[in-house]
Order: C-alpha cells, then structure tokens, then sequence
C-alpha cells in the first residue's frame, strides 16, 4: 500500500518536472516562473534589482530557494556562469 503511494507520488512529480505546462497554475506554475526567469535574463541580464519575475513577486522565496534564478534574471548568462 506505501509503495504504491510512493510510486504515485514520483510519477506525479516527474510529469510535471518533465510537461510543467499541463498544470500552468498548480504544480507547474514555479517550473515555468523559472524558465520565465532565464529566458528574460538573456546575456546580459536586467541589470541588479531590476527583474520583472523577481520584484514583481512571481518566485515566492527568491532569497533561498530560487536565488540562482534571480541571479539568471537580473544579472543573465555571464552571471549565472560567474555565480
């Protein structure tokens, strides 16, 4: 019976880690916040405090769990290599 929960639960997470978009405003919604973040960065990023996805308030916790996503965001490509 646990192992069939826990079969369950992996399955459930590995669809949405793998397909986000199928639940864009459930358990895929930090997924896509995420790729939002390092496709705005681009190269060169915003610039420091001035990302959209980070100020705006769509990364819940961006000082712990999503702080290399604020860096993508805010300072792009070349900070996230120098990070």
């Amino acid at each position: 019976m646990i192992l069939h929960l826990i079969r369950t639960i992996s399955a459930s997470v590995w669809s949405f880690f793998l397909s986000p978009g199928f639940d864009p405003l459930g358990a895929g919604y930090h997924i896509l916040q995420v790729t939002d973040c390092r496709r705005i960065g681009r190269l060169l990023g915003k610039g420091l405090f001035f990302g959209s996805q980070t100020q705006l308030g769509f990364l819940p916790e961006k000082h712990t769990d999503f702080i290399f996503s604020v860096i993508g965001e805010e300072m792009g490509f070349f900070g996230r290599r120098s990070s």
